[in-house]
């Protein structure tokens, strides 16, 4: 009798376990998947830096963007701190608002603004050409700084606006409980 009752304890246990994970998932957005250039001009596929089983961190860029410059260190930081985390700028120059596009650099331009500030490899920085990527994430002209903390399983654990000296503590406190 001893044995059965200590398995039931056991088994509800584990059941509610389960049901609490479950339910952090079910809470948690899907990442969306996207194809995107690298500035080596190379193909980038979200869902094969899935695969490889790290969490991702994705920043949401353009130059024209004095936040989002002004963020770039920050991102830069957090970026040496977390090896374990592959980091991403995506640039998005070309959104646009009521149907105006708004100019665009060059991608050696672009790269040049982004190495003044960050040591990222040219396989980091991303161009989503046709601001597809920022749709799929809801990013806009007034959405921008967008960044986003993604689980080795693919699901968004955070989203943030501007990073700064204060939300780079919140950042990494979310890095460190994936």
């Amino acid at each position: 009798m001893g044995f059965f009752l200590n398995f039931q304890k056991r088994y509800v246990i584990f059941s509610i376990i389960y049901l609490l994970h479950a339910n952090v998932h079910a809470q948690q957005q899907k990442a969306e998947s996207f194809f995107a250039y690298d500035f080596n001009n190379q193909d980038f596929y979200f869902s094969e830096e899935l695969d490889k089983g790290k969490p991702i961190f994705i920043n949401f860029f353009a130059t024209w963007c004095s936040p989002c410059l002004q963020e770039l260190p920050f991102i830069e930081e957090l970026h040496k701190d977390n090896p374990e985390v592959s980091f991403f700028i995506i640039h998005v120059d070309n959104l646009s608002q009521n149907n105006i596009r708004m100019k665009e650099p060059s991608p050696n331009r672009v790269f040049k603004i982004l190495r003044e500030r960050i040591s990222f490899s040219k396989d980091q920085l991303l161009y989503d050409k046709y601001a597809v990527v920022a749709r799929k994430y809801k990013v806009n002209l007034t959405g921008l700084p967008a960044s986003y903390l993604i689980s080795k399983e693919g699901f968004i654990v955070s989203s943030y606006k501007k990073i700064d000296s204060e939300l780079i503590k919140k950042i990494q406190k979310d890095i460190n409980r994936l």
